[in-house]
């Protein structure tokens, strides 16, 4: 008789056993539950926020270690609603996102390790009571347990601010606060180390910025957008490590004062610039200016505004109408200018360039009414243009350039080969019509290009790859779709 084969399905069911029982305390521990808690955090950190609960059937103890995780992100979006646009269909999602904040909080409560909280970014239409409960809940839980970043984007039905009414921001770890679309009223500040603060779309009174500006007193970045356009602001900001500071759409008779030593950057955006009281204490340290969305007043506010500053290395302007007839006094430490959305009638672009004698950088992002394009500078070596409406004609006059980068279509290009030390182009192309005239273009353009160094070609149309292109010895082509 032929031997029996053994069975090893007695044995087989041993290790089952053994391992389904691995996190209870057994002499034989599979490895996922050995895993090292920080690795386990990466794991969790790769798992959809809505899925990582579905790791608590991995072993006993996956139960709860899911929701320790450091970095908490709670986001509607992920459950189906829209937070961007309130609409009544997602009721039923909301409260399955409502579900899940609640068992999360509850479990890291009763999690031995509960105090390991990093971030919490929260995102989420707040529609009654029992969820504003539970936002204020979640907000003392992460201050209480040394978060370093918390990110608040909150709102009530139909994208109306949701309040954060009498909450006390007490956290000595806390180095970033961004706030979204909130109403702050009668809230605490005490948080001595807080590095940056971000406010976007909310709504808040003087006293009540006063206080929350105070008690910061260590912030370095403060960036404050204030919806909607509130009239009579006062700002004042006196913090002494203070180097970087953003104001969006201060009302009318708003008044800012700045009184900050170390200030570095400073942003403006405003359509009501003029209508603005703007004291700065220390204007010789500022190194960065942008001024956004001025249009009125140019000449006599805007420009004015900029000559305050004697030290400038980096000009952003956006949004000036005729910018070549402004007066504008030499800026020889300028390095780094940068133009957008200017508009303007074929005038020359030189009276106003020549502002800046010791200019490298140029960008130039959006361009309108514009048939000819003039740059013409003796020390620009780095030069963008990005130009989406009608330019027929870029001439540069810059021996010393050594990089360009263009973003456009049926552009010609007048002067560029006389740029002996460019080596770096890099081309943006979004053509609307694959049209003979479209190739024809792109092979002119590519022959005048083709004894630089390093050459990139960037189309999303597939199509652009095709074999009529000719070789170009010496320069490197590369296809991004």
């Amino acid at each position: 008789m032929p031997k029996r084969r053994r069975s090893h399905r007695k044995r087989k069911t041993k290790r089952i056993h053994e391992v389904g029982n691995a996190g209870e305390g057994t002499a034989c521990s599979d490895r996922i539950s050995n895993l090292p808690l920080e690795i386990i955090h990466v794991i969790l950190v790769k798992i959809p926020t809505r899925d990582m609960a579905k790791t608590s059937v991995l072993s006993q103890r996956w139960r709860r270690v899911w929701a320790s995780r450091p970095t908490i992100y709670l986001d509607e979006l992920v459950f189906g609603a829209n937070y961007f646009s309130y609409t009544e269909r997602d009721i039923q999602k909301r409260d399955a996102f409502l579900t899940y904040l609640k068992k999360s909080l509850e479990i890291r409560k009763e999690y031995e390790n509960n105090s390991a909280v990093d971030i919490l970014f929260l995102q989420m239409t707040v529609e009654n009571s029992s969820a504003a409960s539970l936002v204020q809940k979640w907000i003392y839980f992460v201050l209480e347990n040394k978060a370093k970043a918390l990110c608040l984007h909150l709102k009530t039905t139909y994208g109306l601010p949701f309040n954060l009414l009498d909450i006390a921001f007490f956290a000595d770890t806390l180095l970033w606060l961004v706030i979204h679309d909130c109403e702050i009223t009668n809230c605490s500040f005490m948080l001595p180390n807080l590095e940056v603060l971000f406010l976007s779309d909310v709504c808040i009174e003087n006293d009540d910025l006063v206080d929350l500006i105070a008690g910061c007193p260590q912030i370095e970045y403060l960036s404050i957008d204030i919806y909607p356009d509130l009239e009579r602001l006062s700002i004042v900001v006196s913090n002494p490590n203070l180097k970087f500071f953003t104001v969006h759409r201060p009302g009318f008779d708003s008044k800012i004062q700045i009184q900050s030593t170390n200030l570095k950057s400073l942003e403006f955006s405003s359509t009501c610039m003029d209508m603005c009281e703007i004291e700065i204490t220390s204007t010789t340290t500022v190194r960065d200016l942008t001024l956004r969305n001025v249009y009125y007043d140019l000449e006599r506010t805007s420009m004015h505004f900029i000559n305050k500053f004697p030290l400038l290395e980096k000009l952003v302007i956006d949004g000036y109408s005729n910018i070549c007839e402004v007066e504008i006094t030499s800026m020889p430490t300028v390095r780094n200018l940068t133009l957008y959305n200017v508009y303007d009638q074929d005038t020359p672009w030189m009276h106003f360039i020549d502002k800046f004698p010791l200019l490298e950088k140029l960008v130039i992002d959006g361009c309108c009414n514009l048939q000819t394009l003039y740059v013409s500078h003796q020390h620009v070596t780095s030069f963008v243009a990005k130009v989406y409406d009608a330019v027929e004609e870029i001439r540069i006059d810059a021996p010393k350039l050594k990089s360009f980068e263009f973003t456009g279509g049926l552009t010609s290009f007048t002067g560029i080969k006389a740029s002996r030390e460019l080596k770096f182009v890099k081309l943006y192309l979004k053509p609307h019509k694959l049209d003979a005239r479209w190739y024809t273009w792109l092979r002119d353009l590519l022959n005048s290009f083709a004894h630089f160094k390093h050459l990139s070609l960037i189309c999303q149309n597939e199509q652009v790859i095709n074999p009529f292109f000719p070789p170009f010895s010496g320069c490197k082509i590369h296809h991004m779709l």
